[in-house]
């Protein structure tokens, strides 16, 4: 057998060992085999698991495992157990656009966790109701729900979970077309990144304000100010090593600057002197 082909089939199974749909089969099938002879908790845990993993693939089937492990946790008194089978439910409902039920069952397991004084717990599901609410256009209720979920956070110390709420709102000012908000936000969410060195989060943020700037582009100084933050985006991804990020990143330059919309006198030229200064009017983050 020629090396080259011998070569293509090593790749071929090496591609096929570390494709994540095989690797996510092969975990459903072995948590469906232990099914066969668990009980009580055991099989509870097994079906939480699996209602778990079903959620992006087969939320119906999903749902029917969650429904079976919130029943035998309930016989078991187990409530922090139950408190995650309603978060697992309420996820597989809002996979099938069943918002009302999605919102239902995180209502639920926000009640358990509040009881249980789970500060992290409620603080994430805040942000998760908040983005159901989102994307029902409930901006009053969704901005409520990451409110609470920001002031939770902030008394706890959960810096990761403030930065997460503070950007959450300001996708939700952005999406009410308020930009001022929306930059005020982010740029909160960009300094907490900053402080705690996530950088991954934070070139996520820097590439979030640019394309507010960029979409509010009717200014030469806004056109600057996006190409100022999607360069810092990028100088940051360059840093964590993040390559797909890099590529999604050089797309938006391009694409800001192949945009016959935007000021035509700005981008004539590629603002590299822009890369390490803060644009002009806005103090440096």
């Amino acid at each position: 057998m020629p090396v080259r082909y011998l070569f293509i089939c090593f790749f071929a199974l090496v591609m096929n060992f570390w494709n994540p749909a095989i690797c996510q089969q092969r975990r459903i099938d072995s948590l469906e085999k232990l099914l066969d002879t668990a009980t009580s908790f055991r099989r509870a845990e097994i079906l939480s698991e699996l209602s778990w993993v079903y959620h992006m693939s087969n939320p119906d089937k999903g749902l029917k495992y969650g429904m079976e492990a919130q029943s035998i946790f309930k016989t078991l008194k187990m409530e922090k157990e139950q408190a995650e089978v309603f978060l697992d439910i309420g996820i597989c409902y809002y996979q099938l656009d069943n918002f009302e039920k999605a919102i239902d069952y995180f209502f639920q397991s926000l009640k358990i966790k509040e009881k249980l004084d789970d500060f992290n717990g409620v603080a994430a599901l805040c942000n998760n109701m908040g983005n159901v609410y989102k994307d029902m256009t409930n901006f009053p209720k969704s901005n409520e729900s990451y409110r609470k979920a920001l002031d939770i956070s902030q008394k706890s110390g959960n810096h990761k979970i403030m930065a997460t709420t503070l950007g959450n709102l300001a996708v939700n000012f952005k999406m009410m077309k308020s930009y001022d908000s929306a930059i005020i936000y982010n740029l909160k969410a960009l300094r907490i990144r900053d402080s705690i060195g996530d950088k991954r989060g934070a070139s996520g943020t820097l590439n979030n304000i640019a394309i507010i700037y960029a979409d509010t582009a009717f200014t030469g100084m806004n056109l600057d100010k996006a190409l100022y933050y999607f360069n810092r985006s990028l100088k940051t991804k360059e840093e964590i090593g993040d390559r797909r990020g890099i590529g999604l990143c050089m797309v938006n330059i391009g694409q800001l600057y192949a945009d016959p919309c935007h000021h035509p006198h700005s981008v004539q030229q590629v603002p590299h002197q822009a890369k390490n200064k803060p644009p002009a009017g806005r103090k440096k983050p």
